[in-house]
């Protein structure tokens, strides 16, 4: 161990100025010698070594996993304890493959009302947390974070299936390779008259920079919609402020890209209102949303294009999908699971 009168190998540290070490130094061992990194004093208190942590794929927070073609960012650690944390009854519980029935829409149901109301909150709360590196989860989470201040036993039973999802996933996490091309991508759908509530539409969008998501949400609108249109038109307008907001952020970083942004939308009606320049009886209640976008496509912010909706990616934040089709979608959205790469 490192005795008393060794000098600290740094000007400054935890310890103290100069001569004013009055607490244990802890020294990391090199090559049978201890260096402090406290701070440059003469140490009264011998020093512990700290020995040098295991090897592993993922750090307990946001950690990447590092590969030749690219890094893995996910927060397995976190999962894990999440899972364990949450009901002794689930550690024996079968992993489920999907978050949500596609015939079920979660509601303000008749089901009994749910009485430990701070779980469901907390439960909630960690979901959310999650979603910081697991988009997969992100509409479901939507979903559940509506129903706070009154859960019933079904949308417990809903959060519950999630973390059985988690169970069979917790290593997965967002994969960012190292040889894609800088490009914004964005894709923008909305689910028309979604909540059985408020009928209001839910939006969704997803953003990639070259293959690599960066930016996605799934958020229920404001106002109801009259027809699909009108919603779809909502979400694009929701999704071009989000992709102006990350064309400035790669400006101030002196990013260029090589490609200019592109948002694709599977509505043509929408795509047909966004192109004319002249505004109908029909139109008029979108003119403050036509008037952003049209205003965004002539200063050449973004080009809009027509996809097909089997490809369209942000759909996966919109609706639950079954599960050939969530598993695809997955796949799509570049996400790897750090156990089996």
């Amino acid at each position: 161990m490192k005795v008393e009168g060794d000098v600290c190998s740094e000007p400054m540290g935890a310890c103290g100025p100069i001569g004013s070490c009055n607490q244990r130094c802890k020294a990391k061992w090199s090559g049978g010698q201890g260096t402090c990194n406290l701070g440059l004093c003469t140490c009264n208190y011998s020093c512990a070594p700290i020995p040098s942590p295991p090897e592993r794929k993922c750090t307990s927070n946001l950690g990447p996993c590092n590969t030749q073609c690219g890094n893995a960012c996910c927060n397995s650690n976190c999962a894990s304890r999440f899972v364990q944390g949450i009901d002794t009854r689930l550690l024996g519980a079968k992993p489920a493959k999907t978050l949500l029935d596609p015939s079920v829409k979660l509601h303000q149901d008749t089901s009994p009302p749910f009485e430990d109301i701070a779980s469901y909150r907390r439960l909630v709360g960690k979901l959310l947390y999650l979603t910081t590196t697991r988009p997969d989860i992100a509409f479901v989470t939507q979903q559940l974070s509506q129903f706070l201040t009154s859960p019933t036993q079904a949308h417990y039973d809903t959060a519950c299936r999630v973390v059985k999802f988690l169970k069979g996933s917790p290593g997965r996490g967002l994969y960012f390779s190292r040889t894609s091309k800088l490009q914004l991508l964005g894709f923008t759908d909305a689910n028309w008259v979604g909540c059985l509530d408020t009928r209001r539409s839910t939006s969704g969008y997803c953003f990639f920079l070259g293959s690599s998501l960066i930016s996605w949400r799934a958020k229920k609108q404001h106002t109801i919609a009259r027809s699909s249109s009108e919603a779809e038109y909502c979400a694009l307008s929701f999704a071009a402020c989000e992709l102006q907001w990350l064309a400035y952020l790669l400006k101030d970083l002196r990013v260029s890209c090589v490609k200019p942004p592109v948002l694709y939308c599977d509505n043509q009606s929408a795509l047909h209102i966004a192109a004319n320049p002249v505004f109908h009886e029909r139109t008029k209640h979108l003119e403050i949303d036509c008037h952003f976008v049209r205003e965004k496509l002539q200063q050449d912010v973004f080009k809009l294009l027509l996809i097909h909706t089997k490809s369209q990616l942000a759909d996966f934040f919109t609706k639950p999908l079954l599960p050939k089709s969530f598993q695809s979608f997955i796949s799509k959205l570049n996400m790897v699971d750090i156990y089996h790469v």
